[in-house]
């Protein structure tokens, strides 16, 4: 009698723990990582299977038997299993929650993966069926009888009419068939492209090393310390370029959903179908088709922001985590965890490198980096020895104490002129969004903080309120400091909000967007 200990796939804290669950010998041989479906109470409840034991006795209370296995194969992989294993243990979290990591739902459906109609040629097919008089019937028939058969958009590509493809297609002996869509590419064709990636000397020495770990199929961490402009998205290029021609799946994660664009553009511009992307801001249409695209290993670039480090790859030979410093890889809602943690992980069980890319690396990885448990490679100039940009620091205080109590010295002021009657563009950077950073009583020196964070509340204009950038707590603006009722309430600090509202004032000719959390909720904002 064999029991399969089942994890419910629903987030309830009282279904964290596995349940016992008899399989009945009709399914055979179920593997770790199905799932099924199980009685629960008076419903019926998706589950994962995630272990068996042999009973050689009855059991004394009564089991419950599987009802139906949902999986032909598998959905979680052993090494998936195991990590959420040690995710689970290492960030405090329900094993169940953290296999949840791996899958694009809320709870796991079936899902049917984009198919194609194909014209497939069986024997009982002839070609003097069709009159010599329908040429290019004939020359299609003639190409699937060559091939076996072929897609119908593929069929449209080479030049033959929908009613051509139609009308062979209503030949006894050719059917039509639903299969897959199928992207594949010749690895060999891949590996040869990694030739047309080119490095610097000084590129191709930091290469060398990653490389090896790859044809020897061996894990290593390798902390890449370059500096802005030196070549690093090059070498994640060519490290890809070779993992994807030995056959292996490549995962490059990136910190931002607006950086995502970026790379991404460099990376399809090189290989083209292979690549997938993975946000949270995607559609869940749109995550089901690339998560079905690496399960079927249609693709094999993964390019996403820190939940694509759980894609369900079987294969992987390469995970790059580029500003491997940005707070960013870090969830800190829901199910926490570090995608950092999670990819040396995987990296592991899958004996392959993973490269830390950073111009600023994290002070933990670089202590590691020069302690030996990661190797430190370097690039400390530029491409091309094009010089740094040159950085100038500017004391407000002093600008104050000028009678300047703009957001902007007067240097700033004066470079953003000139660069604006060149007809040129500029990038202005500020890391904090609302209008002004705080709220102070001027008389008691009260701050208004956030009841459930601690925090300063935020002052935004849009919408009159003070907000929590912690919890996104709000709340209207006192009229009167709630601690000593003084009406001496002032707003201190600058956020983008204040920031586009003086350049607007001072710059009144010129085009200013703002891009921030607070204008890019929508979809495709970041794109206009």
């Amino acid at each position: 009698m064999r029991v399969a200990s089942i994890i419910i796939n629903r987030p309830a804290k009282q279904l964290h723990k596995p349940l016992s669950y008899l399989l009945p010998e009709k399914f055979g041989d179920v593997k770790a990582g199905t799932r099924v479906l199980v009685p629960l109470g008076g419903s019926r409840e998706e589950g994962i299977v995630i272990g068996y034991e042999e009973l050689l006795e009855k059991p004394t209370f009564t089991l419950r038997s599987i009802i139906d296995i949902l999986d032909s194969d598998p959905w979680f992989t052993r090494e998936m299993m195991d990590t959420a294993q040690k995710i689970s243990r290492y960030f405090l979290c329900s094993f169940g929650d953290a296999l949840r990591l791996f899958t694009v739902h809320k709870t796991l459906k079936s899902y049917d993966a984009p198919k194609e109609e194909w014209l497939v040629v069986t024997p009982e097919f002839k070609i003097d069926q069709l009159s010599p008089k329908k040429r290019k019937q004939r020359e299609l028939a003639n190409y699937l009888i060559e091939v076996g058969g072929a897609p119908k958009s593929l069929l449209r590509a080479k030049g033959y009419s929908y009613m051509v493809i139609k009308q062979v297609g209503e030949e006894h002996g050719i059917h039509i068939e639903e299969r897959f869509k199928d992207t594949k590419t010749s690895f060999t064709e891949l590996l040869s492209g990694e030739e047309t990636i080119p490095l610097t000397e000084a590129q191709q020495i930091v290469y060398e090393p990653i490389k090896q770990m790859m044809d020897l199929e061996s894990y290593n961490t390798f902390l890449l310390h370059g500096v802005t402009g030196s070549g690093k998205t090059q070498i994640y290029l060519k490290a890809a370029a070779r993992c994807i021609g030995k056959g292996k799946t490549a995962i490059i994660l990136v910190p931002e959903i607006i950086l995502t664009d970026q790379i991404v553009r460099r990376f399809v511009s090189t290989f083209g179908d292979e690549v997938v992307v993975f946000h949270s801001k995607l559609t869940i249409s749109e995550r089901n088709n690339n998560w079905e695209r690496i399960r079927r290993k249609d693709s094999h670039i993964i390019i996403g922001a820190r939940s694509a480090v759980f894609a369900p790859a079987e294969d992987i030979g390469l995970i790059v985590l580029d500003e491997e410093h940005d707070t960013s890889y870090k969830q800190e809602d829901m199910i926490r965890y570090n995608a950092k943690n999670v990819a040396l992980w995987r990296g592991m069980a899958h004996d392959c490198p993973v490269i830390l890319g950073s111009a600023t690396p994290a002070i933990t990885s670089y202590y590691k980096a020069l302690q030996g448990q990661y190797k430190l490679l370097e690039l400390p100039t530029r491409i091309f020895d094009q010089p740094m940009p040159n950085v100038q620091i500017v004391d407000m205080k002093e600008e104050m104490i000028r009678g300047n109590y703009s957001v902007f010295s007067d240097a700033m002021t004066h470079l953003i002129e000139r660069t604006l009657a060149d007809g040129n563009q500029m990038i202005i950077l500020l890391n904090r969004r609302g209008y002004s950073t705080f709220v102070m009583c001027r008389d008691c020196g009260e701050t208004i903080m956030c009841p459930h964070c601690e925090v300063a509340m935020v002052y935004h204009q849009a919408g009159e309120e003070l907000r929590c950038h912690y919890c996104e707590h709000h709340e209207p603006i006192p009229s009167v400091c709630p601690k000593c009722h003084s009406k001496r309430i002032k707003f201190f600090g600058s956020g983008t909000q204040k920031v586009e509202e003086e350049l607007r004032r001072h710059f009144k000719s010129a085009r200013i967007a703002r891009l921030d959390q607070d204008v890019t909720k929508h979809k495709d904002m970041g794109e206009e």
